[in-house]
């Protein structure tokens, strides 16, 4: 490369939430390795967007984040994935979302991005820029993306988290199917008495029936699950692994003794620190592009075919080039919880206003309490969890701002520039005293990217 080429810059996040003081280390050495991947990318002349997806690739593949090897399992114990990428120079987005049987989603969303870059396909059909479920993974073998069984992405930990959640919600959906029939019972027996008089035997008959019916659960009887959905009280949940195999089921199901209940609530303490559902990486290259990505593995227990943030427009990623004269480059990437940050349009919202803002902090932490802590989409949410990383850059200047923001009570963070040997890292975390939900937390770093 050129002595006097300027400078790229890679930030990355491992996702908002509330990180544990035993894990934060290595949550912060996943961060540096994903910006030195980066980094390494943009030293050997590569683009925003191959660097960005570099970085994503080492978050997805960590095991330790909601993304790639290592994702949340839906309510059914299956992997179902999302991923975002959007090119700041072209504008393009590409997504992926609910999809299985891939090892890193955002290379898929990264190859869309790449196809709709070429034009129209025969017969003048657009080409794809989201792509969801069995289709997604069909247009991944065809473009030689590798696959992988889905047991091959589930993790330990996230096996682990999933017995324990499930076991939970059974637990509960046992209850009510319990007391629904305590009460039918109860009724029965009110009716009996009510009667009164009349013939003995027939009484004797009517409380029998009665009691045989209670033990029936009627077929409009429903509990919520974990979404607020309701499903019919003896519904049970199928284990499989989403690509036609069961291999997963002894993982998943786990020993019913209690020793090895015990265990695993002991492990749970560990692994469960209530971390948001994604990670994500901006990135400004040597020529002056920005790219950004976000890659998620959704909430625990989600609703098979639900999909979040990570694969929707403007709302887990955003990235563009200056717009209009005297405007900056910015680039965005979400995390928390992803039906917040879809109804608010929260990467767009950021992005937009960083790339006329001369008071990069100030603006951001403006868009975060009038655009999302005080939104008209998210009234009557209690408690709003959201959090990003932002770029924005002057390339007249060659000045730029790396910021990041979140309501959750931390979210990690990492950031180098090339010239740099080693990133930055930092768990930024709210306050003792403030209460995740409602309090914002704003913070930034200039950079510059003419070589010393």
């Amino acid at each position: 490369m050129e002595e006097n080429l300027p400078e790229g810059f890679v930030g990355v996040h491992i996702g908002a939430g509330q990180h544990s003081e035993a894990r934060t280390n290595l949550y912060l050495e996943i961060c540096a390795a994903a910006c030195q991947a980066g980094t390494d990318v943009l030293r050997g002349g590569g683009s925003a967007v191959e660097a960005a997806a570099r970085a994503t690739i080492v978050l997805e593949d960590a095991g330790e984040t909601n993304a790639g090897f290592g994702s949340n399992l839906t309510e059914s114990g299956t992997v179902e994935m999302d991923a975002g990428l959007m090119d700041g120079s072209s504008l393009l987005f590409g997504a992926v979302g609910a999809i299985s049987g891939v090892k890193n989603p955002i290379l898929v969303a990264r190859k869309l991005v790449e196809e709709q870059g070429k034009g129209l396909l025969p017969l003048g059909r657009v080409p794809p820029g989201f792509l969801v479920g069995e289709g997604a993974k069909e247009w991944a073998v065809r473009h030689n993306i590798q696959t992988i069984k889905t047991e091959n992405l589930i993790s330990d930990k996230a096996a682990k988290l999933y017995r324990h959640y499930k076991k939970k919600l059974d637990a509960y959906k046992l209850s009510m199917q319990a007391a629904t029939i305590k009460r039918k019972r109860e009724a029965g027996r009110g009716a009996g008495v009510r009667e009164g008089g009349g013939n003995c035997l027939t009484n004797i008959q009517n409380c029998k029936r009665l009691k045989q019916s209670a033990d029936i659960i009627d077929v409009n009887d429903q509990v919520r699950s974990n979404d607020g959905a309701t499903k019919l009280l003896d519904g049970n949940s199928t284990i499989t692994s989403g690509d036609g195999c069961d291999d997963t089921s002894e993982r998943l199901v786990g020993a019913s003794d209690s020793a090895s209940d015990t265990e695993d609530d002991h492990d749970i303490k560990d692994y469960d620190d209530g971390v948001g559902d994604t990670v994500g990486v901006v990135v400004l290259d040597r020529a002056g592009n920005v790219a950004s990505t976000v890659s998620s593995g959704g909430i625990a227990l989600k609703q098979p075919g639900r999909v979040g943030q990570a694969s929707c427009f403007g709302c887990g990623c955003w990235a563009q080039k200056p717009i209009k004269l005297g405007s900056s480059s910015t680039a965005v990437s979400t995390t928390g919880c992803g039906e917040h940050l879809v109804r608010t349009f929260l990467a767009r919202e950021c992005g937009e206003a960083l790339s006329s803002s001369s008071q990069p902090l100030q603006e951001l932490q403006r868009v975060m309490k009038e655009r999302f802590a005080e939104s008209e989409f998210l009234a009557g949410v209690p408690e709003k969890l959201g959090g990003a990383i932002c770029m924005q850059y002057d390339k007249e200047s060659s000045q730029g701002e790396f910021l990041w923001t979140h309501t959750t009570a931390s979210m990690g963070i990492g950031f180098q520039s090339t010239c740099e040997e080693d990133a930055t890292v930092k768990m930024s975390r709210l306050p003792h005293s403030a209460q995740q939900g409602t309090t914002i937390l704003v913070e930034a770093v200039p950079f510059q990217t003419i070589p010393e």
